[in-house]
């Protein structure tokens, strides 16, 4: 049990020995590239949250033992689906897309579900809002309660959302200035100690890098400035494994100052979201997660789900769509043979040229 900021009490299920037995399979959530791509300039906005939303999801009677637990000398066991199993995100997001596309094709809002968090988007102040009433009346149909404290059901222009604040009058989007604060706090952390040669916990550096790759939004070529750090943690997990400790080489102190640069400067604080998103971007985002955009067949409707068929049809769905990523497979293996053939050298040298050129630009020094 873990007490929350307002007071209640959370029940942690503890099922690390669980996920450690249960299948890996690929599955794409919704991120904040598609919302990006999704927003629109002008558009008006409303948010809901949903309050314990896996607990509809009842699980099959035979796997209720694998969530068995001891609490006060008492043993009980989910009926409903618990938050911390490997893939509980990934069945509350295959049930819910059968009622997104079903709203998606129904009416003119544009909707992005981040697991228990749904945005909607359209250029309508008083159409978004008759919509969102009548969204929230169809999840309370399917079982699900609202987090009112958390919803927004009435029409924004700024809302938050994965993390992000997104200004739709001005089409602009940066970093919430709490989570900003935190990520200069961890760089001027890990400057300090690859400086004074302080040994690091490698996941310690892995989940610094999975941090930072957040700010790929606001700049592209995050991921690029990451590669120093990236490759030495790889190389330290690959020889010494994962729950050691590593010294960071000082040839990443210029892409930490370039970051810490780029983080906290106004004009990386905001970039320009694309306006120029077609009217079937809405249609497809449903697709870029395996399902099909069809319409529904079957008994759904009633409010019933059949899990397992489900995440069947989601798999079947995504193996047919490896068609199309197949066509440019020549061209992808001609490059990475192309980019095999660089010597060593002359890779490290063109990249050292790229950064010294985007330090300049911004008047960065080495700190």
């Amino acid at each position: 049990m873990i007490k929350k900021a307002n007071g209640k009490w959370r029940k942690i299920l503890d099922a690390k020995a669980l996920n450690k037995q249960i299948a890996d399979f690929h599955f794409k959530m919704h991120d904040q590239i598609e919302v990006k791509q999704t927003i629109r300039l002008g558009d008006w906005s409303t948010s809901l949250d949903l309050t314990s939303a896996f607990h509809p999801l009842i699980i099959q009677t035979e796997s209720q033992p694998y969530l068995a637990f001891e609490f006060q000398n008492n043993h009980y066991t989910y009926r409903a689906m618990p938050f911390e199993t490997k893939h509980s995100p990934i069945y509350f997001a295959t049930s819910m897309e059968s009622i997104m596309q079903q709203i998606r094709m129904k009416t003119e809002i544009r909707i992005i579900n981040q697991i228990d968090d749904i945005l909607l988007l359209h250029q309508n102040k008083e159409y978004l809002k008759n919509m969102t009433l009548q969204v929230m009346n169809i999840l309370k149909y399917f079982g699900f309660t609202m987090n009112m404290e958390k919803s927004e059901a009435e029409p924004n222009q700024t809302v938050i959302f994965l993390g992000w604040e997104w200004n739709l009058a001005n089409a602009i989007v940066q970093t919430k200035p709490k989570k900003r604060l935190l990520l200069l706090h961890d760089l001027y952390n890990m400057r300090r100690w690859i400086k004074t040669g302080t040994e690091i916990a490698v996941k310690q550096t892995a989940k610094l890098i999975g941090k930072l790759k957040y700010l790929r939004l606001q700049f592209q070529d995050a991921s690029l400035f990451l590669n120093t750090m990236d490759h030495q943690k790889a190389q330290a997990a690959k020889l010494r494994g994962w729950n050691t400790t590593m010294i960071m080489n000082k040839t990443a102190i210029p892409d930490i100052n370039l970051i810490d640069s780029e983080t906290q400067g106004e004009h990386s604080s905001t970039i320009n979201i694309d306006t120029t998103t077609n009217d079937n971007v809405n249609r497809c985002s449903s697709k870029w997660m395996g399902f099909n955009t069809g319409e529904r067949t079957g008994n759904d409707s009633n409010g019933s789900w059949n899990l397992e068929q489900k995440i069947s049809e989601v798999i079947n769905q995504q193996q047919r769509n490896q068609s199309y990523n197949l066509r440019p497979t020549k061209f992808r293996q001609n490059l990475k043979e192309f980019a095999s053939s660089i010597p060593s050298d002359q890779k490290r040298q063109r990249y050292s040229s790229f950064r010294h050129q985007k330090m300049e630009s911004i008047n960065i020094i080495n700190k």
